[in-house]
């Protein structure tokens, strides 16, 4: 399954998911985060985008507590410039 980083979205297979990028700037850590628009990820999603970085997935059913789901893109990861350039608009 190959994962495609596209200027709005992600798609791995034929599913795709909109997100949005921002640059490592603004954080402390010089990670770059990819944000997706929509709660929830397609089955297989959650294993596949472990490659790209650190996932994150809070929500919480049984308090009603729902988050949408970000990666947070470490300096190393072979995905980081991609990341860097979407988020710059290039």
């Amino acid at each position: 399954m190959g994962i495609r980083l596209l200027k709005k979205g992600i798609r791995i297979g034929k599913d795709y998911r909109p997100v949005w990028y921002s640059g490592s700037s603004g954080n402390i850590n010089g990670n770059a985060t990819i944000y997706f628009k929509e709660y929830g990820l397609p089955e297989g999603w959650y294993t596949a985008l472990s490659e790209i970085g650190v996932l994150k997935d809070e929500t919480d059913t049984q308090t009603d507590y729902f988050e949408k789901p970000r990666i947070k893109v470490k300096p190393d990861s072979k995905y980081f410039q991609t990341v860097i350039n979407l988020s710059e608009g290039n």
